[in-house]
C-alpha cells in the first residue's frame, strides 16, 4: 500500500500538487493547487495509483461482483479505463467501462448515449478529485436512473477532507481538507506572495 508521504512524493514530481498562491475558479484563494491530470502523462506512475486502488477495493467489496467503472469526463475516463483493464487481468473476466459528460441542456453530467447500460449493473465510479463532490453525485444520479448499483466509489483526491460522503464503499487515495481564503480576506495576498490564476480549475 502506498504511503501518504509516497503519494504527495509523485504528487510533487508530475505536478499534481502544488504550493503557493493560487486562485481558484470559485474566486477564492489557495495556498495549494491539485490538478490531478497531470499525472495521466506518467503512466508507470499513474499504474501504482491503480494498484493501489485496486488492492483497496478488494478489501472491501468482491470485485467478481463488479460490472462496470463509470468516471466523469474529463479526468475520470483515464482512469476508469485503467481500472477496469486491471480489474479484468485480475480476475481473467472482462470488466466493461463508460463515462459520463456535462450535458448541453442541463449542465449535468450525464451517461453518454453510446454506453448500453443494462438494468441493475454493480458500478464503480471513480474520479480524479473532488472539491465539493458535485461531479462525482451527478455521475451517481445518472447511473441511479439507469437503476445501477453503486457498490464503491475511488477517488484519487478527496480534498473535502472525508467530509463528502457517496453511496457505496468510500476509497480515497489522499484526503485532506482544502484550505481556502476570500479574495478580500487572504492572508497570501497580506504577505504580497505572488498570485496564480488557475483558469482550468474545475469545482467538482
Amino acid at each position: 500500500m502506498l504511503t501518504k508521504q509516497e503519494i504527495e512524493s509523485v504528487f510533487t514530481e508530475t505536478g499534481v500538487m502544488k504550493e503557493g498562491h493560487f486562485k481558484l475558479k470559485s474566486g477564492k484563494h489557495s495556498p495549494v493547487y491539485f490538478n490531478a491530470k497531470a499525472i495521466q502523462q506518467y503512466p508507470m506512475k499513474l499504474n501504482k495509483f491503480i494498484d493501489a486502488w485496486l488492492e483497496m477495493l478488494k478489501e472491501k467489496v468482491d470485485i467478481n461482483k463488479i460490472d462496470r467503472v463509470v468516471g466523469p469526463a474529463e479526468g475520470g475516463i483515464a482512469l476508469a479505463y485503467s481500472l477496469a483493464e486491471k480489474i479484468g487481468k485480475d480476475r481473467n473476466r472482462e470488466c466493461l467501462m463508460a463515462y459520463t459528460s456535462k450535458d448541453k441542456e442541463t449542465g449535468m453530467m450525464q451517461l453518454r448515449k453510446n454506453f448500453d447500460l443494462p438494468s441493475n449493473e454493480n458500478i464503480v465510479v471513480v474520479e480524479d478529485v473532488i472539491t465539493t463532490g458535485g461531479s462525482v453525485q451527478q455521475t451517481i444520479d445518472s447511473l441511479s436512473e439507469k437503476n445501477a448499483n453503486i457498490i464503491a466509489v475511488c477517488l484519487m483526491v478527496d480534498r473535502t477532507g472525508g467530509a463528502v460522503k457517496f453511496e457505496g464503499e468510500n476509497i480515497a487515495l489522499y484526503t485532506t481538507e482544502a484550505i481556502t481564503y476570500e479574495s478580500d480576506n487572504c492572508p497570501l495576498c497580506n504577505q504580497n506572495l505572488p498570485l496564480t490564476a488557475m483558469s482550468n480549475n474545475a469545482k467538482k
